[in-house]
């Protein structure tokens, strides 16, 4: 058996997330309800996102979903593939254009800079 969302549940899940959270704006919730939308259609098993609170864990797990802060996502795929995760870095740290001729250490503090902390200490252990 396959399950299949529909979009009367996607409205179902956000009407019930504007009662029980009417601090949102709705313009947020908008964006919210399409990045949803795209996962489930997707299939995708992991959101990346720095806003974990608008993807509650409980909400999620009925699509079998994941949020995830990006400083996660990144450390964990240095654990899963370390070789792969430098060789990705290394090609964009040379597609950068600003700052011209960026190195990896460029690129990393740049991800340190947006609160990347820990990716950016994984990040490091590998150059």
């Amino acid at each position: 058996m396959q399950a299949k969302w529909t979009d009367q549940i996607l409205d179902e899940t956000f009407r019930n997330l504007k009662e029980n959270r009417p601090d949102t704006e709705p313009h947020k919730l908008d964006r919210t309800r399409e990045l949803m939308a795209g996962a489930v259609r997707a299939k995708a098993q992991v959101i990346v996102t720095f806003n974990l609170r608008d993807f509650p864990a409980g909400k999620l797990s009925v699509w079998d979903v994941q949020a995830v802060h990006p400083d996660a996502f990144i450390e964990a795929q240095v654990d899963l593939s370390p070789q792969l995760v430098f060789v990705v870095l290394t090609q964009i740290a040379d597609a950068r254009k600003s700052p011209p001729n960026a190195v990896v250490a460029d690129v990393i503090a740049s991800l340190e800079r947006e609160g990347l902390v820990g990716s950016a200490a994984a990040l490091r252990a590998l150059a």
